[in-house]
């Protein structure tokens, strides 16, 4: 299942569910929702789904997501903390700041899966 959240801990929408059965992962769920041109092998649920996440969010919403979707494409602004490359020792100081901002986001939308699992 992929939901949407607002930044207030209020669910605004969710999407699926999808199964979990080694092919569906969050990068091929984000991109199957996102693309606009794999409409012709899609089934009715989907392209409805599709047009829900279209109609949602506008080319200037900045998405938080975690890191399943670091490879994701798509139309919106997609933000994921990073993490340290190989070799170095640290983030930079724009990069780290960046990563806590996100982060605090994300604990959030993290409590709100808490409250669904309870």
């Amino acid at each position: 299942m992929m939901a949407v959240m607002l930044l207030d801990g209020k669910w605004f929408d969710t999407y699926g569910p999808y199964y979990s059965d080694g092919h569906n992962n969050d990068e091929l769920i984000w991109n199957t929702l996102s693309d606009d041109s794999l409409e012709e092998y899609e089934s009715k649920d989907l392209s409805v789904q599709r047009q829900q996440l279209h109609a949602t969010f506008s080319r200037n919403d900045m998405l938080i997501e975690d890191r399943g979707f670091v490879r994701c494409k798509g139309k919106w602004n997609l933000y994921t903390p990073d993490s340290v490359c190989k070799g170095e020792t640290q983030l930079t100081t724009a990069t780290a700041n960046q990563t806590r901002c996100i982060t605090r986001v994300r604990n959030a939308i993290e409590r709100g899966f808490g409250r669904l699992k309870q």
